[in-house]
């Protein structure tokens, strides 16, 4: 069976090239299409060096705010993190508690059933 998927892949990796050939031959690429696509490179890269030059030209004490600013934005975030999480380890024991309280106050009653009111014949 994978002899018939490696040949069905070869038939069609070569329909593939034989049609790209014949797209060039019928539409080949104009000058007005390589210039194009030039101009398109040629924006992106100046984009590119542009905003590589913003940042280079920054002041190295906006560089260290930025870091700072970052820096305080992640402590702040743990100690939310930490908050919720002792919130939530908090009521944990806090229903904890109240289901043994609950099961020691069920088990009060039953216990006094068996010890004072038992059945004579």
């Amino acid at each position: 069976m994978s002899d018939n998927v490696s040949d069905a892949e070869a038939k069609l990796q070569g329909l593939a090239e034989r049609v790209r050939i014949g797209r060039e031959v019928l539409h080949p690429a104009t000058e007005r299409d390589y210039k194009t696509v030039q101009d398109l490179i040629r924006q992106q890269w100046q984009q590119k060096q542009d905003i590589e030059k913003a940042e280079a030209e920054k002041p190295q004490s906006t560089k260290v705010q930025e870091a700072e600013e970052l820096k305080q934005a992640k402590e702040k975030e743990k100690s939310k993190a930490q908050e919720s999480g002792k919130s939530a380890e908090k009521e944990g024991s806090q229903s904890k508690a109240k289901d043994q309280q609950g099961q020691s106050g069920s088990q009060n009653p039953s216990q006094g059933q068996s010890q004072g009111q038992g059945h004579s014949h």
